[in-house]
């Protein structure tokens, strides 16, 4: 019998991993409903996932991956359940996210009913429509950007403003040289309903990681101002916030 195995890794490829903690290493199926095979000497002790939660945008899907030290898959029996099937329901080892809220995943075994679980955070698609908005400004950054390229399949870069988004990066190309373009739509004329006084929308930027299902700030922000920001020649940079 092999000596206990700890298993402790981090993302493969971006997705969560369900660990197993065993005193020796059978073969496990990744499934909705996961059997493993032990001897009679054979054990694990817990199982846990890794990261502990999630961010992921409604429409979204992960395909949930039962792991064991060695980053064996095994042929399976984990039984799968979310608090909310409203938010997010998993089907076929693949997790779902529905609509916005908040779930907790859980992972049971089907032998000694050992359990893990996982928050999961469901936010909503970063969607503009521009009809509402009489006003725009145009940015042009650079895809170099949290140290690669922009990928439009794994990265969704948008602009907003109190929480609403205004716009969403698109990638371009122009004599070879490729960018990022993003409208930003908006009021140039805005005023509070309760003062006389302007108050001109402030512009921030965030994106979100669909390798790493997580949302975050770029540091740089900007007031709305209808004009132009950066050139083809002079590409806006948008860092990641600390």
């Amino acid at each position: 019998m092999r000596k206990t195995v700890r298993a402790i890794r981090k993302l493969r490829h971006g997705l969560p991993l369900l660990f197993i903690i065993c005193s020796s290493l059978s073969t496990l199926s990744s499934c909705g409903l996961v059997d493993f095979e032990l001897g009679d000497e054979e054990k694990y002790t817990h199982i846990f996932f890794d990261p502990d939660s999630l961010t992921v945008m409604v429409g979204d899907s992960i395909n949930l991956t039962p792991m064991v030290g060695s980053m064996t898959t095994l042929p399976s029996a984990v039984y799968w359940e979310t608090t909310d099937s409203s938010v997010a329901v998993v089907n076929n080892n693949i997790f779902m996210a529905l609509s916005e809220g908040e779930a907790r995943l859980k992972a049971t075994s089907t032998i000694d009913r050992i359990s893990a679980e996982c928050g999961v955070y469901v936010i909503p698609r970063w969607e503009v429509n521009s009809n509402e908005y009489s006003d725009e400004m145009v940015v042009y950054a650079s895809t170099e950007m949290l140290g690669t390229k922009f990928n439009p399949d794994s990265l969704i870069v948008a602009a907003f403003c109190a929480g609403e988004c205004r716009g969403i990066a698109e990638k371009k190309e122009w004599n070879d040289k490729e960018y990022l373009q993003i409208r930003v739509y908006g009021e140039l004329d805005y005023k509070d309903e309760d003062e006389d006084e302007l108050y001109p929308d402030i512009i921030t930027f965030r994106y979100y990681d669909r390798q790493l299902y997580r949302w975050n700030y770029f540091n740089e922000t900007m007031l709305f101002d209808g004009e132009t920001h950066g050139t083809l020649s002079n590409l806006m940079m948008l860092t990641k916030k600390k």
